[in-house]
């Protein structure tokens, strides 16, 4: 399901059609605030975003999306008519996967979805589940499994799995750098970066 946040009616309309006409299912929402209502229940898997909304703008609603561990994996890609370089940067820096100008053709933007989407499958495939002996980690769903056997976790357990649970909580920012994980443009490290380089360890641990 892709997402379409536009306040123009009639370019809302067309984006749907388009989408639609190309094989994605798709939905429209005229402002930031019934599309963040939206998804707390039900997250799409990409957003188009217009930057210059009614009430909630498209550039706060990207960064409640980055900041957010839940959203934070959704790809964004912003549709608006503010095409200046300090804009893209901007938009980019704030953790957009792709900045489309207005006006655009309904084909370019029907391509634009899918190389976003093609590059995060690509992504999100290759690191989402890793492999050591009898050992398999499924971080997108956070399970791991021995000997083909589910290994019962509460997310807590799933997290001390890899790190020792501390005495008191440690901030983000440290687990991001004990877990080697990178950050880039200052976009919040998705949970499963944080997984990967010590799961990686584990493997190489276990081939040893």
């Amino acid at each position: 399901m892709i997402w379409c946040v536009e306040d123009d009616a009639s370019i809302r309309d067309i984006e749907v059609y388009a989408l639609q006409s190309t094989g994605f299912s798709a939905r429209g929402f005229e402002d930031g605030a019934s599309f963040w209502e939206a998804l707390q229940s039900e997250q799409p898997e990409l957003i188009i975003l217009d930057v210059m909304l009614p009430g909630i703008d498209g550039l706060e609603l990207l960064q409640r999306i980055r900041e957010n561990r839940r959203f934070c994996n959704i790809p964004v890609v912003l549709a608006t008519a503010k095409g200046a370089e300090y804009d893209k940067i901007k938009g980019l820096d704030l953790g957009a996967d792709y900045y489309l100008v207005k006006p655009f053709g309904v084909m370019e933007l029907v391509s634009c979805v899918k190389a976003v989407l093609r590059r995060c499958r690509a992504v999100f495939t290759q690191s989402s589940v890793i492999k050591a002996g009898g050992l398999v980690l499924n971080s997108a769903e956070h399970k791991v499994f021995t000997d083909g056997e589910p290994v019962l976790l509460t997310y807590l357990s799933f997290l001390s799995f890899f790190f020792p649970i501390p005495e008191s909580p440690l901030p983000e920012t440290s687990l991001w750098k004990r877990s080697g994980a990178l950050m880039i443009a200052e976009r919040p490290a998705p949970l499963i970066c944080t997984f990967v380089p010590c799961a990686r360890s584990l493997a190489n641990t276990a081939l040893i």
